[in-house]
């Protein structure tokens, strides 16, 4: 597997097509730092890593809504890799775009850690590009 980024993403838009609870995938400390802004942000719900050393896994629980009619709808619609292998995608902090009235936020990786687009508007940072989370 040459893009974790990738497969970390598409692993969660698939679990929450189909409703999962939660998703597994091998543990990385680069994985557990987007979980975590993901966490932040309200799209999973907890995340955390289990095994020893060797064989330790990554688990993400996703977030939910909860319809008058009792069934879930996951807060993440769609994710979109942006950033990729092939063509890496930058933005300075003066020209990252918040995007209004839409329920859509790009996640960059900055010198100040991974962070969502306004984050690093407010902070005055900017960084590649890594994906879009609709939700």
């Amino acid at each position: 597997m040459t893009d974790t980024v990738a497969d970390m993403i598409t692993r969660i838009r698939n679990a929450a097509r189909v409703r999962h609870e939660s998703v597994t995938m091998p543990y990385s400390a680069y994985r557990e730092t987007i979980a975590n802004t993901l966490v932040r942000g309200g799209y999973l719900s907890n995340v955390q890593k289990t095994g020893k050393r060797v064989g330790r896994v990554l688990e993400c629980s996703i977030s939910y809504f909860l319809n008058a009619d009792g069934e879930k709808t996951a807060k993440i619609i769609d994710m979109q890799r942006v950033s990729k292998s092939s063509r890496r995608v930058y933005q300075g902090s003066k020209d990252i775009r918040v995007a209004r009235g839409k329920y859509e936020s790009y996640v960059l990786s900055t010198p100040k850690g991974i962070l969502f687009d306004r984050e690093a508007k407010k902070e005055g940072v900017g960084g590649e590009v890594l994906f879009k989370v609709q939700g």
